[in-house]
Formats: C-alpha cells, structure tokens, sequence
C-alpha cells in the first residue's frame, strides 16, 4: 500500500490535471515566481523599476536607492477556501545598508495548501498529502554609479509535494534612475532590466525527476509625474519571457497606475498577462513616518485564484 501511495504521487506530480484541486495547480516552480509585494501587486505585479518595502523579493535595487538604511517587511496572501481549506503564502525580508554603495538583504517565504487526496487506479484513497514550498533568500545591491545599481539574488528553495524536492537559483539585474521634465511637471523615472530565477533543477526523491526552475529574462520601469503639490500619479510597466522549454506561451507583462496624496494615501490598479491566468488587481496603501501598510486585491476569471494580500513595511 505505501509503495502505491508514493506511485500515485509521483504521476501527480507529472500530471496537473490529475486528481490535484484549483489551488495545488500553482507548482512549486510557479511559487519561485509569486511577488511578495503587496504594492506591486496591485498595479498589475510590476515589481521591477520601484516599491516600497519587501525589496528582496521585488527590486532590490529600489532599496539601493532609498535614503533609509534598514528595513524590514511581511506580507501575507490567501486563496479563497478550497476542498480541505485555504492555500497561503507567507513572506519576510529584511536589509541593511552599509552606505550609499552597498546593502544586503535577507528574506524567507513559504507556501501551504491544503490536504490533497492520493488514490490508486482503482479509485481508492490511499493516503493524502499536504503540499508545501520555501525558500530561504540572500541579496545584495552595488551602486555603480549615481544613475546605474545592480543586484545579486540566491536562493535555496525547497518543496514537498508527497516526495521532497531541493534546488538553488540565482536572480541578476541592473536598474537605471533619472529624473526629467513633461512640459512643466517634474518627471522621475526608472528602469530595471533582471535574469530570475536560474540555476540547478529540483530533482523528487523518486526516479530523481528534474524539474527546471522558472527562469525568465524581464525589463520593467515605473515613471512619477508630480502633477500638483501633493498630488502625485506614478505609471509602471512590466514585461518578460519565461526561458523553459516546457512553457508554450512565455510571454508574461503587466501594467499598472497609483494615485498618490501627500505621500500619506495611495490608490492603485493594474492588470497583469500571464498564460491561463490573467489578473485585474486593485490596491490601497497608506504610509506614516517610518510605517506603512499595503492592500491588494486580485481577481481572475477563475475565482479559486482570487487573491487577498496584505503588506507591513518599516523603514527607518
């Protein structure tokens, strides 16, 4: 019976479609590729080229050019309930920045589902698996000069879904900062160009099938136009293409817009392509001295994929 039990699973794990229920569909190769920040996330998932707060996990080059030198973030996500309950995704970063030039950062994230029935051939329950993914994160961004910042991201990733899984994966990006005019209004913008998510393979405990990480080449930039005093409306954009052979339609990207007031409130909205899974989000933040809190709603045309996240940031 146990060596079933592992049989099954391991065609579960090969096959999607198969006996898995709407929120195990995210892999654990897709869970490499779920954006932490709650801010991002509601203009359409456009992380790179600028962000407040979980910096790690979205532009770390964006805390290399802040004028805060330590910071710290979680967020939360939720799936609607499912079957045996809810799908979570939890995340915490943190940095610090030894000058202008240099800052390191660390960060840990985790996904939990719910229960998944295992049967055999014969319909059978044989026993039930309850998936799960981390990923434990160092990183590090270099100002080379007062416009160009890279960074350097490494991750070990491990993941459980009835068999065990480990692998490592390494992220690389540059990002360019200036400032400019619109007719009279004061214009700053940025631009980051990254290579994610690239390394060695997860390999399952039985008949050590590889899996290959997500890797993607992405450029993405986000401009800021101060249209009046205290009233600020920033535009990002994003786009990518994944480089796994196993991925027909690679092309992902992503728009988004907020409203700013006084640096205090923020409204936001995007939308976000991605193959078989499309999502409109919305979002509200809102900062105060050295705190901020972030909301996002996502919504898809399947609504086992409608997300809730929420996003704490302290800087000082």
């Amino acid at each position: 019976m146990k060596r079933i039990f592992w049989t099954v699973t391991a065609l579960l794990l090969s096959m999607s479609t198969v006996g898995l229920r709407a929120q195990t569909a995210y892999s654990s190769m897709e869970f490499m590729q779920y954006n932490p920040d709650a801010q991002s996330a509601g203009m359409g998932h456009t992380y790179l080229g600028g962000g407040r707060g979980m910096y790690l996990y979205g532009d770390p080059t964006s805390f290399g050019k802040a004028s805060d030198r330590l910071y710290a973030s979680y967020s939360m996500s939720v799936l609607p309930q499912s079957g045996e309950g809810h799908t979570f995704w939890n995340s915490l970063s943190a940095g610090y920045k030894f000058s202008p030039r240099w800052s390191i950062m660390a960060g840990f994230r985790t996904q939990t589902s719910p229960k998944v029935t295992v049967v055999d051939q014969t319909g059978m329950e044989v026993g039930a698996v309850r998936p799960n993914n981390f990923s434990l994160d160092l990183g590090a961004t270099m100002a080379i000069t007062e416009q160009w910042q890279g960074f350097v991201r490494g991750s070990y990733i491990h993941s459980y879904q009835g068999l065990n899984a480990s692998g490592f994966g390494l992220s690389i990006g540059a990002n360019y900062v200036s400032e400019a005019m619109l007719y009279s209004l004061p214009v700053d913008y940025s631009i980051t160009a990254a290579l994610t998510n690239f390394g060695w393979g997860m390999k399952y405990d039985v008949g050590k099938r590889e899996v290959g990480l997500p890797a993607a080449m992405e450029v993405g930039g986000r401009m800021g136009v101060l249209v009046a005093d205290d009233h600020e409306v920033s535009l990002a954009a994003l786009m990518g293409c994944e480089l796994r052979s196993s991925v027909s339609n690679r092309v992902f990207g992503g728009l988004g817009i907020e409203y700013e007031f006084m640096k205090y409130a923020s409204l936001r909205a995007g939308y976000n392509y991605r193959a078989n899974l499309n999502t409109f989000s919305i979002g509200l933040g809102g900062q105060y001295k050295f705190a901020s809190v972030d909301l996002a709603y996502l919504m898809t045309k399947r609504s086992a994929f409608n997300q809730l996240r929420l996003g704490l940031n302290i800087a000082f």
